[in-house]
C-alpha cells in the first residue's frame, strides 16, 4: 500500500484539495474557520478524475480554531458486520478452521495536531444495512458483499478494506453449518503493513446455535500481518472477551441505503 494513502493534507484558507483512497474522492475546502466536507464514490476506484466541485453536496464544520491540516485515517464501520463464506461448510464438533474476511473501512476525517479531534467519517464504499437475528432478539448490522477464504491472496488486497483473520472453534455437539455470520469489527484494532490493512485476529468459539458465541479480540498484530504497525485503535475498545450470538440465522433479511 502506497505510504500516501493515509495523509496529512493542508488546505489554507479558500483553498479546495481532494484525496482519493480506492474508491472514494473526498474533497476538503477551507472557509475562513470553516471545513467543507464533500465526497463521491467510484464504482472501480479508477475514475480519480471527478472535476464538478461546484455540484458536490459539502457538509460545513466550524473548527474551534484556524486549523489548516487535515488528517486521513481508516477505522472500522460504527455497527457490525455481516459475511458469509466464500463457498458454505459445516465445522464438526472440536474442529477448528481459520478464516480471513476483507471489510470496507471507513475514512476518519480529523485534525493533524489533535489526533481525538474527529470532524467526520465516510465509508470507503457504500453500505446497505441489515437485521441479525429474530424479531426479538438481534442488532442492527451492515451486510458487506465480501466473503469469507480459507486462505487469503495477495492479489486480492485494497488500500480501502482491512483484512481480518477469524479462528473458528465449534464446541457444540452438531456440526456448525457455516453459511454467515456476524462479525464485531467496532472493538479491532487496525494495523498496517507495507501493502494492506489487518485487523486483531478474532477467537470464536460456538456454543451452539441458539446459545451464545465465546468472542476474544487478540488485541495485538496478527502473525500473517509481519512487520504491521498499528494505525487505529478500536472504535469501542473491551477489556473483557464477549458472549455474543455469532451464527444465528438471519430472518427476513432486508436492506437499505
Amino acid at each position: 500500500m502506497p505510504e500516501t494513502n493515509w495523509v496529512t493534507l493542508e488546505v489554507k484558507d479558500s483553498q479546495t484539495k481532494n484525496h482519493t483512497i480506492g474508491p472514494v474522492t473526498i474533497w476538503l475546502k477551507k472557509v475562513s474557520n470553516e471545513i467543507w466536507v464533500a465526497y463521491h464514490h467510484t464504482e472501480t476506484g479508477d475514475d480519480k478524475s471527478v472535476n464538478q466541485v461546484e455540484v458536490l453536496n459539502w457538509s460545513r464544520w466550524a473548527l474551534p480554531d484556524d486549523e489548516t491540516q487535515f488528517s486521513f485515517k481508516p477505522i472500522f464501520p460504527n455497527r457490525s458486520v455481516v459475511v458469509k463464506p466464500e463457498y458454505p461448510f459445516s465445522i464438526v464438533k472440536g474442529a477448528k478452521v481459520r478464516v480471513y474476511t476483507r471489510i470496507p473501512v471507513f475514512i476518519r476525517v480529523g485534525l493533524a495536531d489533535k489526533p481525538s479531534f474527529v470532524i467526520t467519517e465516510i465509508p470507503s464504499v457504500p453500505l446497505l444495512g441489515t437485521w441479525f437475528g429474530t424479531f426479538t432478539e438481534g442488532e442492527m448490522c451492515y451486510w458487506v458483499s465480501t466473503t469469507a477464504r480459507r486462505a487469503i491472496d495477495p492479489d486480492i488486497m485494497r488500500e480501502w478494506m482491512a483484512v481480518c483473520p477469524i479462528e473458528l472453534t465449534n464446541k457444540h455437539q452438531e456440526p456448525l453449518d457455516f453459511d454467515k455470520f456476524c462479525l464485531r469489527v467496532e472493538h479491532l484494532n487496525i494495523y498496517k503493513t507495507d501493502n494492506s490493512l489487518w485487523a486483531d485476529e478474532t477467537l470464536i468459539i460456538h456454543q451452539g446455535r441458539e446459545k451464545y458465541s465465546d468472542i476474544e479480540m487478540k488485541n495485538k498484530l496478527p502473525p500473517e500481518a509481519k512487520g504491521g504497525i498499528l494505525l487505529m485503535k478500536p472504535r469501542t475498545p473491551i477489556k473483557k472477551n464477549l458472549a455474543v450470538r455469532s451464527f444465528k440465522l438471519l430472518k427476513d433479511i432486508s436492506t437499505w441505503d
